[in-house]
């Protein structure tokens, strides 16, 4: 089965020095279904806002093959999405931004 995501030593630290990913790797393959879960404050959105370019950690995130870089970031997130857990967030944003 072809690797859909591929994290390799993922690290990721807040700018106040707060550890948030700690050496994280995992594959995902093309039919497989996987569940993260964990308990308030263990990195869960940080992981996925790594895996979206929307923050920045030490290692590597491929996305169907691509490396996820400044170059190739926009590819990427044509094929993947982010749904905040606050649905407040995508419906009444105080600000809009187009691109």
């Amino acid at each position: 089965m072809e690797r859909i995501i591929t994290v390799s030593n993922l690290n990721y630290s807040y700018p106040d020095g707060t550890t948030a990913l700690s050496d994280v790797s995992f594959d995902v393959h093309e039919g497989e279904t996987l569940v993260i879960i964990g308990a308030n404050g263990t990195g869960k959105s940080t992981l996925f806002m790594n895996l979206m370019g929307i923050l920045k950690g030490d290692g590597r995130i491929e996305i169907m093959g691509l490396t996820l870089n400044k170059t190739n970031m926009n590819g990427i997130r044509r094929m993947m999405g982010l749904v905040f857990q606050n649905h407040d967030d995508h419906l009444f944003c105080p600000t809009v931004y187009f691109f």
